[in-house]
């Protein structure tokens, strides 16, 4: 099996957008006031904004 785009949620997209474009270096594919896809290799990865309490990946 070969995931090639993956969604994950966020409380704070600035943050997680900080770390993985500015600090890592991840390419930036598109943006919106509620997202933003980056470029892993032959990967997209996309955070959401979510107003979820619980948002930790188990």
């Amino acid at each position: 099996m070969n995931i090639s785009k993956t969604i994950l949620v966020t409380r704070n997209l600035q943050a997680m957008k900080a770390f993985y474009i500015n600090q890592i270096g991840f390419p930036l594919v598109s943006e919106t006031n509620e997202s933003f896809m980056m470029q892993i290799g032959t990967n997209q990865l996309t955070y959401r904004l979510t107003d979820d309490v619980d948002t930790r990946y188990i």
